[in-house]
């Protein structure tokens, strides 16, 4: 009797088990390489902040403080541990030709600066994952997201033009940048040899009208920091603290976060084809649970019966639900290594546990669903699945009224009423 039912239940609703075993893989496939991939750039993010050796605030000053002494201010700051400064000359989009055109960037509304390779004040990294530590002369790197942007490709022969002062540069290649390297951030690099830089810096009017300065700030006190530099603070273009870096990467913890959102209103959408299946199946099979009461079989038997349909269900939809949360997670993953670094080791217990979590929530609801065989009794079997209590008047037969005998009443009661 026990397989009779499950290959009944299982050709009858073929099409709903086809359904439930696709919402638990989505399900699972979503979970499993949202949670992981959360974690992961979680943690990247505090490594690539300490390889890239962020510091604890950032100033972007273009020539607006060119009076003060910033050097001295900063380091009469006693609360300052280290600073450090990068000069760059100010540019746009109109000043970057190839070949003679322009070029032409997708939705590029950032402030584009030259810098120098001399003094580096933040580590920036190569394709390979390696600190650009200089540039030969002639050659030029930009942001990830400048090449992407702009189409540049390796090789490539652009001309740098601001004020007359034009010099041809070979593209060689992109760099992450930790601080501002990613879309929300307006500034974007662009970084050359010193003996190239200096050209530029040369002419007095792109030193006097286009240069500035980044400030790199390492302290223990910021409020105290920011209090003894107020002086400068009054000039900068853009300021910011490391919690400002860490925020500008909150785009790639919003895909994340929806990806998540999505399998849980999966595992939801789930939950509600379940409830309807086991209430539709169970009031189908009243006569085989009844017969099965009557036969002395325990209820917690009988919706095992049950339970083990949908728990093989429940481990073949999350097991490939896990099996392809892998690709799907590492071409989720893709785009956040585009700016930053990224341990290869992946979270392979989380995703095991995320798969395993969603079986087994669904095996609880289901063991919450097939409640309802413990109210059943031998006589649904009998009774067309009714007990024969009810809380309205269903005939219009009375007792009271009726010439019948009381046996004869309640037979041709039960036969007018019953549905």
């Amino acid at each position: 009797m026990y397989l009779q039912i499950l290959k009944k239940d299982l050709k009858r609703k073929r099409a709903m088990n086809v359904i439930l075993l696709v919402f638990i893989i989505l399900a699972s496939m979503f979970m499993s390489s949202g949670v992981s991939n959360i974690i992961t750039v979680t943690t990247a993010l505090d490594s690539y902040f300490e390889m890239a050796d962020v510091p604890d605030y950032f100033a972007f000053s273009e020539n607006k403080s060119s009076d003060q002494d910033i050097c001295g201010t900063l380091e009469n700051a006693s609360a300052i541990d280290e600073f450090r400064i990068e000069e760059f000359v100010s540019m746009s989009q109109s000043n970057i030709t190839r070949v003679g055109e322009p070029l032409n960037a997708s939705n590029l509304s950032q402030k584009l600066v030259l810098q120098s390779d001399r003094d580096m004040g933040i580590n920036y990294f190569l394709d390979d994952e390696s600190i650009l530590k200089s540039v030969p002369k002639g050659e030029i790197y930009a942001t990830r997201f400048i090449e992407k942007n702009m189409g540049l490709k390796v090789g490539d022969k652009i001309t740098v033009e601001i004020e007359g002062v034009s010099r041809e540069f070979t593209f060689a290649g992109s760099f992450r940048d930790a601080v501002c390297g990613t879309e929300l951030m307006g500034i974007k690099r662009f970084i050359l040899n010193g003996e190239d830089f200096d050209e530029y810096m040369s002419d007095e009017t792109i030193k006097n009208t286009y240069s500035g300065k980044f400030l790199y700030i390492h302290t223990a006190d910021l409020d105290r920091t920011l209090s003894q530099i107020a002086d400068l603070s009054d000039g900068f273009t853009f300021s910011g603290d490391a919690e400002m870096v860490d925020q500008a990467y909150i785009f790639d913890m919003i895909i994340m976060s929806f990806i998540l959102a999505i399998s849980l209103i999966l595992i939801i959408i789930s939950f509600a084809v379940l409830r309807f299946t086991i209430a539709f199946t169970i009031s189908e099979e009243f006569r085989e649970i009844g017969v099965m009461k009557a036969m002395g079989i325990r209820n917690i038997k009988i919706r095992g019966l049950y339970l083990t349909k949908y728990a093989a269900i429940s481990i073949v939809g999350a097991a490939l639900g896990l099996i392809l949360s892998y690709p799907f997670g590492k071409m989720l993953i893709n785009r956040s290594t585009e700016f930053i670094i990224i341990d290869s080791g992946s979270n392979a217990f989380v995703n095991i546990g995320c798969a395993v979590l969603v079986a087994a929530v669904i095996l609880l609801f289901c063991l919450g669903c097939t409640g309802r065989v413990s109210k059943m009794s031998p006589i649904d079997a009998v009774r067309n699945g009714q007990t024969g209590e009810r809380f309205r008047k269903k005939s219009v037969m009375s007792l009271g009224r009726s010439r019948l005998g009381t046996t004869a009443f309640l037979a041709a009661n039960d036969i007018v009423s019953s549905p």
